[in-house]
């Protein structure tokens, strides 16, 4: 829910939407939303869930929280598209190895 009230942009009808200058407008509160998501995870995982915090899901947690922390702190276009494709590689590692009980 939160991330859908940083993403969708509030306009009247009479303005010009740019979805680019909002993105980066909106960056550091969406990534920022991201890299205290993976932490509580990793914390709830670890406590509630009886996994060692340095078990296998973790170990993709942590680059994740990295790389929103980066996004986060820049505006810069490029490394924004870097920075998405790591994470989908991100994703991909954890799906493949990390969810493996």
């Amino acid at each position: 829910m939160l991330a859908v009230l940083v993403l969708i942009p509030g306009t009247a009808s009479d303005e010009t939407l740019d979805l680019r200058r909002h993105f980066f407008a909106s960056s550091r509160l969406f990534f920022s939303l991201g890299a205290v998501l993976l932490v509580q995870l990793a914390v709830v995982d670890s406590v509630v869930g009886e996994q060692a915090f340095f078990g296998s899901e973790n170990l993709f947690r942590l680059p994740g929280v990295l790389v929103a922390g980066v996004a986060a702190s820049s505006t810069d276009e490029r490394l924004h598209t870097a920075l998405a494709i790591v994470s989908g590689l991100l994703m991909v590692g954890f799906l493949v190895l990390g969810s493996g009980h």
